[in-house]
C-alpha cells in the first residue's frame, strides 16, 4: 500500500589536503611597475611654467585628461611664507582666454583667503573698526 523510498547518503569522511600558496611580486617587479607609473605621471604633465615676481613665486603645472577632455592646472606658490597648493579644472575647448580668467580668479580667491586675516587682525588693532 505505501511505497517507500530509502535514500541512503555516504559521507566521505577522510581529509583532503589543500595546500596555498601566497604569489608575491617580485620586488624588480614591483620597481619596474612603480617606475611606469611615475613616467606616465611626468608624461601627462604638459607643461609647466615658473612664476617668480615680487609677490609671489610659484609654480604652475598643466596636465590634460584625455578621456574628459579637461585641463588640470596645479598651482604650487609660496605665499607670506606658506606653501599654498591650488587645483584648477577647465575644459579644453573653451578659448585659452576663458581658460586663463577661471585660474586667475581661483588664484585670487586663494590668496585673498590667505592673506585677509592677517588684514584683517591689523585693522583690528589699529581700531579702524568701532
Amino acid at each position: 500500500m505505501f511505497d517507500t523510498i530509502h535514500v541512503n547518503r555516504v559521507f566521505d569522511s577522510s581529509l583532503r589536503a589543500v595546500t596555498v600558496t601566497e604569489k608575491r611580486a617580485p620586488t624588480d617587479e614591483s620597481v619596474r611597475l612603480l617606475k611606469e607609473m611615475e613616467q606616465k605621471a611626468r608624461d601627462n604633465i604638459i607643461a609647466s611654467i615658473e612664476l617668480d615676481s615680487n609677490l609671489v613665486k610659484g609654480r604652475v603645472f598643466v596636465m590634460k585628461e584625455w578621456l574628459s577632455g579637461k585641463n588640470n592646472f596645479a598651482v604650487l606658490m609660496d605665499i607670506n611664507g606658506k606653501r599654498v597648493e591650488i587645483k584648477v579644472s577647465t575644459d579644453e575647448y573653451d578659448s585659452v582666454e576663458s581658460q586663463m580668467q577661471r585660474i586667475y580668479e581661483e588664484i585670487g580667491k586663494r590668496i585673498a583667503v590667505e592673506v585677509m586675516p592677517a588684514v584683517f587682525d591689523e585693522a583690528k588693532k589699529a581700531v579702524l573698526f568701532k
